[in-house]
């Protein structure tokens, strides 16, 4: 997915996964803000309904969700619910600034 956005030409800032359970898990991609509201930004998630639709199956699940990575991404509140690992990796109490010093 992350190859497949940058082949759409979106900019993936940070992915963030969760773990639900050992057949359930889900991602964040938080993604340039421009690109978030470009027009063809549904082709990302035509990208991530064709990957939902080839891997899901009864006994496993992967989501794909998108969301804009801006001055005001609270990666904390992102941290409490449930999206423990990050790439590339960053403390979950760091903001968007914070982040990008520490990367």
């Amino acid at each position: 997915m992350y190859a497949g956005l940058a082949g759409l030409g979106f900019r993936c800032e940070k992915v963030l996964l969760r773990v639900e359970d050992l057949d359930q898990f889900g991602t964040v991609f938080l993604v340039a803000e421009s690109d978030f509201v470009n027009e063809n930004f549904s082709k990302a998630y035509e990208l991530g309904m064709d990957i939902e639709n080839k891997v899901n199956a009864d006994d496993f699940s992967f989501d794909f969700m998108f969301l804009p990575f801006t001055e005001n991404t609270d990666l904390r509140s992102l941290d409490a619910d449930g999206f423990k690992f990050r790439y590339p990796e960053v403390a979950p109490e760091a903001t968007r600034s914070e982040a990008e010093v520490v990367e």
